[in-house]
């Protein structure tokens, strides 16, 4: 706080970043484990999830991230809907839809992101959808591989939709996603109601 210096002060910077990716890289490697490991979660665990707070707390996260502020942010929540579940698996799925749409934001266009939460029959759908960089199609079979990145444009560990998929599979769900380059891309998930 007391440093003036140009270039000290760029030098705190990038450690503060690399500070971040590193702090990332651990949470994200903590994560696969829980999902690898079924009794990482205490039977019983399970509580009733208010997606409006949940889905306000993600967005809310990424506030700190540059175009943070231009993003017009749209939800869709049915509040009526009962879900019990896993806290942290919830959050997991929801953290890392909202922080790629928010990520892979585009300069040329106002950027958009809607969450979708909704009941059809006995699932739960939970989509997330943006007007962003997209994804090539030729790296889509690959987007749910570990350490796979598919853009270099932005800092990431290439675990995020690892994580995001074996999260959904922790639930019984299902992950679909369509993406067209320079269009956006939109992940829909769908989960039983009763597991």
């Amino acid at each position: 706080l007391e440093v003036s210096d140009p270039m000290a002060l760029k030098y705190f910077e990038m450690c503060q970043k690399q500070i971040h990716r590193i702090n990332n890289i651990v949470v994200d490697l903590i994560d696969i484990t829980r999902m690898n490991h079924p009794d990482s979660y205490r039977a019983g665990s399970k509580t009733k999830i208010d997606f409006k707070a949940l889905v306000k707390e993600c967005i809310l996260s990424y506030s700190y991230l540059n175009e943070f502020e231009r993003i017009r942010f749209v939800t869709e929540i049915d509040e009526s809907i009962v879900y019990h579940a896993e806290w942290a698996i919830v959050n997991t799925i929801l953290q890392n839809l909202i922080e790629n749409a928010i990520k892979y934001t585009r300069t040329d266009t106002d950027p958009y992101v809607g969450v979708f939460i909704s009941r059809e029959d006995d699932h739960l759908r939970l989509k997330v959808e943006d007007n962003g960089q997209g994804i090539l199609e030729s790296y889509q079979p690959k987007i749910f591989d570990m350490f796979f990145r598919a853009n270099d444009r932005t800092q990431g560990t290439g675990l995020g939709l690892y994580i995001l998929k074996r999260a959904v599979e922790r639930l019984n769900g299902e992950i679909s996603f369509k993406s067209e380059i320079n269009v956006g891309s939109s992940f829909t998930v769908i989960l039983p109601l009763s597991r």
